[in-house]
């Protein structure tokens, strides 16, 4: 035996020319029409998603970057903070890494700064492709980038982590970027005894200082001290 047949009226969501789906409404086997009440219901409809959307792009505005997409100085600083400030078993450790484009200033006065923005970009990505779900990657100013990761599994991930931005860089596979682009990397560890984001970020970034004394296109990581000598592979000297 068949089903009786139905109606439907379908009826786009939307805002303008900003579609955000469909209304299906059904009366069953009754013959009716759209009336003026389902009209304003599916305008309230469309004018709060659209006051959600416009809330939340300047929210977006606050944390991200415009250039490339990633968490802007901000938006890092507060999920880092929150994290730490809730770290309370030492055997969970977390890591900050500075990541920072050698010679931006040398690709602007050469080739312009529209190369620059690119090789920025390609930066951004480079990083943000090397993150997993509970990684937070951030631009926090001209060059420079951050990286956060919690819940580390041992020091050999994050060198490996730190030492393929590297690679990635230096290989410029699909980059349009000139070729003697490098990046610095610096990497603090914490286990949530010490909970300033400033001091933990200072301190990554004096090892990224130290990448680029020992050559630039490597990695070091504060505290750790080794023979200093310059090596993608190795860890230069910090001392303190």
């Amino acid at each position: 035996e068949r089903e009786s047949p139905c109606a439907f009226f379908i009826t786009p969501v939307h805002f303008i020319d900003r579609c955000y789906g469909y209304a299906v409404l059904s009366y069953g086997d009754e013959i009716k029409s759209i009336d003026i009440t389902y009209r304003n219901w599916t305008n309230h409809v469309s004018n709060a998603l659209e006051s959600m959307r416009i809330r939340n792009s300047i929210a977006n505005l606050a944390v991200r970057d415009a250039m490339t997409g990633v968490y802007s100085r901000i938006g890092i600083e507060k999920n880092i903070q929150f994290v730490v400030d809730r770290m309370s078993n030492p055997k969970n450790k977390a890591f900050i890494s500075v990541c920072d484009l050698d010679c931006l200033k040398k690709i602007n006065d050469n080739f312009g700064h529209n190369c620059g923005d690119i090789a920025i970009k390609a930066i951004a990505d480079a990083v943000l492709a090397s993150t997993k779900n509970h990684e937070i990657c951030a631009r926090i100013g001209g060059d420079e980038f951050v990286l956060f990761v919690r819940d580390v599994e041992s020091r050999k991930y994050v060198y490996e982590k730190a030492q393929n931005i590297v690679d990635i860089i230096s290989a410029k596979e699909n980059m349009s970027i000139p070729e003697d682009v490098t990046i610095s990397i610096g990497v603090v560890f914490t286990d949530g005894t010490e909970k300033d984001y400033t001091e933990l970020f200072a301190k990554a970034d004096e090892a990224l200082y130290e990448s680029k004394h020992a050559g630039k296109s490597c990695y070091s990581e504060y505290g750790v001290k080794l023979d200093g000598r310059k090596a993608s592979k190795t860890i230069p000297v910090i001392t303190r």
